[in-house]
């Protein structure tokens, strides 16, 4: 069984051919000469059931060398013996080791001493004949949710003495069918035999001195794990946090990197670096943005999304939190399906008018320039970011993270302009499972982590100005280039400023129908059923000395309340935000129908050409801002 020690860095995907190049140009690294190997390309598989073998720091592997050709690897922690910041494992893996049955039963022995599987069902060997080594894994109850592809340049580094090192050069691909591959770049460097320990952390000064890396101590495994939270979590809440001063952001950035535990009490695990472009549309007159929409077309590499985005009645409060809508395209996705939703939201909009559907996804741009939106602002996100997760919590369950931390370096551009403006801010979101409704997420745990990351980087930064705000980065853009000149009062007012942004997907119903519509003739059902149920009452109002007829009296009852489901279903749910001016309207009118029933001297006849007004006002002015359409 062998021993692997080692030290691993972080070096940008982007300069791997770089770096491979320098080498050859300059093959002499300190005291040490490097001398290329050979090139590979490595498919491997990692396993894992309930985040068991994670927890243990273990990770369990299958390497696909050759068409059929199969090597298992279990490794898992061992006590360093010299150089204090390399990795130290211990390895089995055939055929070092013996055959693939024998390690595979081994490590099937493994596991089963840990609790982690159940005894097999059969004897492995018997299982590998079956059908091979992934699905003998898969019998012992081990799940394979983790693909990774490796494209490696090996040097062997030597001195006077002879060979000493491995150096690899990776290119690693996390790969991901549904939500798009990530890529990474590492430099590893392994010694076999501990005496060569002082070495190793010679070549690591070097490397870092040469390539301006970054250490880490992660596993491929461990990695594959971070990404699929990363792609496989939804930002469910979000808050964004930015600092007074601009050099603050690099300096917490590097403490987070130093200390795993930069918040106490819970563990920040970096993802891959990302480089994002968003494309934002919007009518002539920026008509989204005013009611607190957006429409944003992201590219990731050669990942494409759309995504609408609307802040629920300017910043609707639910659950105690800002509550904002969305709809989502992908590829993937039911284009015509989607298409639909978001033209149905679109209908309410000034400026914007209805458009075919595209024949696929790649014409989605073209779809958009026919509903009349077009090109308003240009964003480019360099993101770096953390998964955390409860530090007495060791499981790679999706369940036990807590938030996303991103630290994003943003730079606005107005359309096909290059001088760009530079932002920073830091988005600390919560995360949950995408089909997680609001009222299930663990908001407690996230606001007590945001809490406590707010007043760390208070305290990091020798108590320096930390704000907390919701916005969004179009809002942001669109304000701070002027492309916009007023700001809307619901940007300005502090609704926004002290909540929380929480986000689910649009309603289907909402998606699927024209509510403006369905609002137009119910509305005018019941105003109609509340107006003949007053006329047929007689005598005189509810108030009266008198002592009114119990039919009479039922019906002017039924009748004020038909009128105020009228009101009702005007106002329910509208396309758009509803003012506080017009709010205010609705009330009113309420109020002064229930008088008008209630007054001795109205007389059902002009009780009810009274609330036939009143009644009939919200109904206009609803259809005066949204129309027939919705």
């Amino acid at each position: 069984m062998g021993i692997e020690i080692e030290q691993k860095f972080e070096v940008p995907v982007d300069s791997i051919s770089s770096i491979s190049e320098s080498l050859r140009l300059d093959p002499s690294l300190g005291d040490f000469t490097v001398t290329y190997a050979r090139k590979v390309t490595n498919f491997d598989t990692y396993f894992d059931v309930n985040g068991q073998i994670a927890s243990r720091d273990w990770s369990l592997r299958v390497r696909e060398k050759s068409a059929g050709l199969f090597s298992v690897a279990l490794k898992r922690p061992r006590p360093g013996v010299g150089g204090g910041s390399a990795v130290h494992r211990e390895e089995l893996e055939n055929p070092t080791d013996g055959s693939l049955v024998e390690v595979l039963t081994a490590v099937a022995a493994a596991l089963r001493g840990e609790n982690i599987i159940s005894a097999p069902p059969a004897p492995v060997e018997t299982l590998i004949h079956r059908g091979g080594v992934v699905a003998a894994l898969r019998q012992l109850g081990l799940v394979s949710d983790y693909p990774v592809k490796t494209t490696r340049d090996i040097w062997m580094v030597g001195d006077a003495s002879g060979d000493v090192a491995e150096l690899v050069v990776d290119e690693t691909e996390y790969l991901d069918s549904t939500e798009g591959s990530v890529r990474e770049g590492r430099i590893e460097i392994e010694i076999s035999d501990s005496a060569n320990a002082a070495k190793l952390d010679e070549m690591a000064r070097c490397i870092d001195r040469r390539f301006n890396t970054r250490q880490v101590y992660t596993s491929k495994f461990q990695q594959a794990l971070i990404h699929y939270a990363s792609r496989h979590l939804r930002d469910k809440l979000e808050a964004k946090v930015t600092l007074g001063d601009i050099s603050s952001y690099e300096a917490l950035v590097a403490q987070i990197n130093a200390s795993g535990e930069f918040v106490r009490g819970y563990q920040f695990h970096r993802s891959a670096d990302r480089r994002i472009f968003d494309t934002y549309f919007d009518t002539k007159k920026h008509e989204l943005f005013k009611l607190g929409w957006y429409l944003r077309m992201r590219r990731e590499g050669e990942t494409r999304q759309l995504t609408f985005r609307r802040l629920k009645e300017r910043g609707e409060q639910r659950y105690g939190l800002v509550m904002q809508q969305e709809i989502i395209v992908r590829p993937s996705s039911d284009i015509d399906e989607a298409w639909a939703a978001i033209q149905n939201w679109l209908s309410a909009v000034r400026g914007a008018s209805r458009a075919a559907p595209p024949a696929d996804f790649s014409e989605l741009p073209t779809a958009l320039a026919a509903s009349s939106l077009r090109n308003s602002l240009e964003v480019e996100v360099t993101r770096t970011s953390w998964i955390v997760d409860r530090a007495d919590v060791r499981s790679s369950d999706l369940r036990n993270r807590i938030a996303k931390v991103k630290y994003d370096r943003v730079a606005f551009r107005r359309p096909g302009q290059t001088a760009p403006l530079s932002h920073f801010e830091f988005e600390v979101t919560g995360v949950e499972d995408e089909a997680a409704a609001p009222n299930t997420l663990r908001r407690d745990s996230y606001q007590a982590f945001l809490g406590d990351f707010l007043e760390v980087c208070a305290d990091r930064t020798n108590g320096g100005r930390v704000d907390k705000r919701t916005s969004a980065k179009y809002f942001h853009g669109l304000t701070e280039l002027g492309i916009v000149s007023r700001k809307p009062e619901w940007l300005t007012d502090g609704r926004l400023e002290v909540q929380i942004l929480a986000r689910e997907s649009a309603p289907q119903a909402v998606q699927s129908r024209n509510w403006g519509l369905m609002r137009f003739w119910c509305a005018l059902a019941t105003l109609t059923a509340g107006l003949f149920a007053l006329s047929v009452g007689q005598g005189e109002g509810l108030l009266s000395d008198s002592s009114p007829d119990i039919v009479s009296a039922a019906m002017q009852t039924l009748g004020f309340l038909a009128l105020v489901l009228g009101s009702f279903f005007l106002f329910k749910d509208p396309p758009g935000p509803v003012s506080r001016a017009r709010r205010l309207v609705i009330v009113v009118c309420t109020v002064m129908a229930a008088v008008a029933i209630s007054i001795p001297s109205m007389g059902r006849g002009n009780a009810a050409d009274a609330t036939a007004f009143l009644g009939l006002l919200p109904l206009i002015v609803s259809l005066s801002r949204t129309g027939m359409r919705g």
